[in-house]
C-alpha cells in the first residue's frame, strides 16, 4: 500500500429498504452536508462515492467497491458518511470495515449524525448502533414482503419486468396490458407447439428469424451466459407453462431464504400465488391445457423411454470438443445411446453434432485405464504389499470386503498380538505415572523408549509371521482381486467420478480424457 493520502471519500447511499426519500435522508441533501462538513474541518476531498438504489444489507455496490479500491491504493485517508447506517445495515460486516479494516489501512472514519470519530475513539455505542440498524432493516424488509405478499394476493402485478407478451399500464404500473409487438410471437410458439413441433425447432426457427428473445426485447441482461440472445428450450417451455397467458396473474414462484441474501429458490407451483382473470388473456384455456397435456405426455414418454437415464455412466463428464458444452444423451434403440453436443441439439448453426456411441467412449476411457495400470502398477507386487490386510492387526480391526476371512485371534499369531496389547498398555500406564510425578522424566524416557524398541520388533514379527500364515489359496485370492481391479472392467460410475476429470469428444470423434492425476511419463519427461 502507498503512504501517499490525497484526501477523505465521502460516501452516499440510499435504498428503497430506507423508506420515502426524505430531505434529510436524500442523496443530494447528504452531499451538500458531507460537502460542508469536510470543508468546516479543512479536510481535502478525494471523491465522492455514491450508491443510488443500493442495499445497506450487503456490501457488493459498485461505489463502495470503488473506495475501497482506492483506499488499498493508498489515495484515501478518510471516510465520511452521513452516519453508521449509510455504511451498512449488516452488523457483522459494517463492524468489520469500521474495526478492522480502516484501521489496517490507516483511515479514520467519521460518521457525523452519530457523532462518530474513530481519530476521537470509537465509543462502546457503536456495535449497538450497528445492531439496531440491523434489527431496522429486518423489520422493514418483513414489512415489504407482507405488503407485497397481499398485494399478490389481490392479484396486482409487482414485478419490476412484466412477463414477454406484455406492458406496464401507464396509468398503473401494478396492471398488465397485451404488448401487440411480442404477443403475436406468444400465439405463435403456442400454434407451432400444438400442431407437433417440437420445443428445440421452435427455438431454432425464432432464432434463425432474429426474433428477439424476452429478455432482449426488454432490453436486459442476458439470461444465458454461454449463448446470450439465442431462444432455448427452457425459455419456451416457461412461456407454455405460464397461466399468465389465459389471463391469470401467477406469482410468488420464488423465494429468498433471508432478506440479506441475494440468492433466489425456486418454488413448485403449488406454492404459487395464482389469481384469475386480472388481465386480458393471450392465449384461449383450451389451448393452454392443451399444451399442457402434451408437456405432461412428453414428460411421461422420456421417463418410461430412458427409465436408466440417472445410470448413465457417462453423465456430467462428456464435454463438446469444440464448443465446451456438455454432450447429451440420445436413445436410439433398446440398449443403444450416442452422445450428442447439446449445443448443436438446440442450435445447430452454432456447432457440429459430435455425435460418438456411448459404449464407444466408455471403451476408449476403460482402454486408457488399463493402459496407464499396465505400465505403471505391479499387480504382484501390490498383491504382496498388500498381503498383511488380509489378517487385520489388533489397531485396524477390519479388513477388505470379499477377501477370506482373518485368522482365529486365538490361533499361532495370538501370544504375539497379546504381547503386543500388553506393551502398549505399559507405555500407556507409563505415562500416566509421569504426569503423576511417580517416575521422573528421565526414568520414563529410558522405560518408554525401551517399550517402543519391543513394539516394533513385535509388530516387525507379526507382520512376517501374517504373510507365512495365510494359506497359498488366500493370497492367490487377494492377487486375483487386484488384477480385477486393475482391469477396469466393468468400469463403474464411482471409479469414473474419482478418476476422471473431464472427456472431450472433437469433431472427428477423437477422444481426449482429463484425469485427476497426472500421467507418470509426464513428471518423467
Amino acid at each position: 500500500m502507498s503512504g501517499r493520502r490525497d484526501g477523505a471519500a465521502l460516501y452516499l447511499r440510499l435504498s428503497r429498504e430506507d423508506g420515502d426519500k426524505e430531505v434529510s435522508e436524500s442523496i443530494s441533501n447528504q452531499r451538500n452536508l458531507l460537502t460542508a462538513y469536510a470543508q468546516e474541518q479543512g479536510l481535502g476531498v478525494w471523491d465522492i462515492y455514491t450508491d443510488d438504489g443500493y442495499s445497506g444489507l450487503n456490501f457488493d455496490r459498485p461505489a463502495f467497491a470503488r473506495m475501497i479500491a482506492d483506499i488499498e491504493a493508498g489515495r484515501v485517508d478518510t471516510v465520511i458518511t452521513k452516519d453508521l447506517s449509510r455504511l451498512g445495515r449488516d452488523y457483522i460486516l459494517t463492524g468489520h470495515y469500521i474495526e478492522r479494516f480502516f484501521p489496517s489501512h490507516n483511515v479514520r472514519y467519521i460518521a457525523v449524525g452519530d457523532n462518530v470519530d474513530s481519530e476521537q475513539g470509537l465509543h462502546d455505542l457503536i456495535p449497538i448502533r450497528s445492531v439496531f440498524n440491523d434489527y431496522y432493516a429486518r423489520d422493514i424488509s418483513r414489512k415489504v414482503k407482507t405488503a407485497l405478499l397481499s398485494q399478490k394476493k389481490h392479484g396486482a402485478f409487482i414485478g419490476s419486468v412484466p412477463p414477454y407478451g406484455y406492458r406496464k399500464d401507464p396509468e398503473n404500473k401494478h396492471r398488465l396490458l397485451t404488448d401487440e409487438e411480442t404477443a403475436p410471437h406468444v400465439r405463435r410458439i403456442f400454434r407451432a407447439f400444438l400442431s407437433g413441433t417440437g420445443i428445440l425447432s421452435i427455438a431454432n426457427q425464432l432464432t434463425q428469424e432474429g426474433i428477439p428473445t424476452p429478455s432482449g426485447s426488454k432490453q436486459l441482461a442476458a439470461t444465458q451466459r454461454r449463448f446470450p440472445g439465442l431462444w432455448n428450450d427452457r425459455t419456451i417451455r416457461r412461456i407454455l407453462e405460464n397461466p399468465v397467458y389465459i389471463g391469470h396473474m401467477a406469482q410468488n414462484k420464488t423465494e429468498k431464504k433471508s432478506y440479506k441474501l441475494k440468492q433466489r429458490t425456486t418454488l413448485p407451483p403449488e406454492q404459487w400465488i395464482i389469481v384469475e382473470n386480472t388481465h386480458e388473456p393471450i392465449i384461449r384455456p383450451e389451448d393452454f391445457r392443451a399444451a399442457g397435456e402434451m408437456l405432461a405426455v412428453r414428460r411421461y414418454d422420456n421417463r418410461r423411454r430412458n427409465p436408466d437415464r440417472a445410470e448413465h455412466l457417462l453423465t456430467g463428464l462428456v464435454f463438446c470438443g469444440d464448443c465446451g458444452s456438455p454432450m447429451a444423451t440420445v436413445r436410439e434403440a433398446a440398449t443403444r445411446y450416442y452422445l450428442v453436443c447439446r449445443t448443436w441439439r438446440r442450435h445447430a448453426a452454432l456447432c457440429a453434432s459430435h455425435c460418438v456411441r456411448e459404449d464407444a467412449v466408455i471403451g476408449a476411457v476403460g482402454a486408457l485405464l488399463r493402459s496407464l495400470a499396465e505400465r505403471w502398477i505391479d499387480a504382484e507386487a501390490l498383491t504382496g504389499g498388500c498381503a498383511c490386510l488380509l489378517a487385520p492387526s489388533a489397531e485396524a480391526g477390519f479388513g477388505p470386503p470379499n477377501l477370506p476371512d482373518p485368522p482365529d485371534p486365538l490361533g499361532p499369531l495370538g501370544p504375539l498380538e497379546k504381547r503386543l496389547s500388553e506393551t502398549r498398555r505399559i507405555r500407556l500406564e507409563l505415562y500416566k505415572d509421569k504426569a503423576r510425578g511417580v517416575v521422573s522424566e528421565e526414568e520414563y524416557r529410558a522405560f518408554s523408549g525401551a517399550l517402543a524398541q519391543e513394539e516394533a520388533a513385535i509388530a516387525a514379527q507379526l507382520d512376517a509371521a501374517r504373510r507365512q500364515s495365510r494359506p497359498r489359496e488366500d493370497r492367490e485370492a487377494l492377487r486375483d482381486a487386484v488384477t480385477a481391479l486393475l482391469s477396469f472392467e466393468p468400469l463403474d460410475r464411482k471409479a469414473l467420478l474419482f478418476l476422471v476429470g473431464r472427456i472431450e469428444v472433437g469433431k472427428d470423434k477423437e477422444i481426449a480424457v482429463t484425469f485427476h492425476f497426472s500421467d507418470p511419463q509426464s513428471a518423467i519427461d
